[in-house]
């Protein structure tokens, strides 16, 4: 997957997005938000990501990278991260 410079304004903050209809991509190589954001900027489709940092390496293991076309519902989540581009 690639990962390109990210667009203005997209958002990040403390959630965790469920998907409307599925997930475009998932993947569980990526380390940190900015990573998982990044990946949806590159992906055509992508508005919405949602990323879980592993509790084993939180700041520097990867994590859980979810990437979808449309939220279906949104949940404070104080270990999450998720933005909209």
């Amino acid at each position: 997957m690639a990962v390109f410079a990210l667009q203005a304004g997209a958002e990040e903050r403390h959630c965790r997005f469920y998907p409307k209809a599925g997930l475009i991509a998932s993947a569980y190589d990526l380390v940190g938000a900015e990573a998982c954001k990044a990946a949806c900027v590159a992906t055509q489709g992508c508005a919405a990501w949602s990323y879980t940092p592993h509790n084993f390496r939180p700041d520097t293991g990867p994590g859980w990278c979810r990437l979808m076309a449309a939220v279906d519902e949104e949940v404070d989540d104080d270990r999450d991260y998720c933005g909209r581009l």
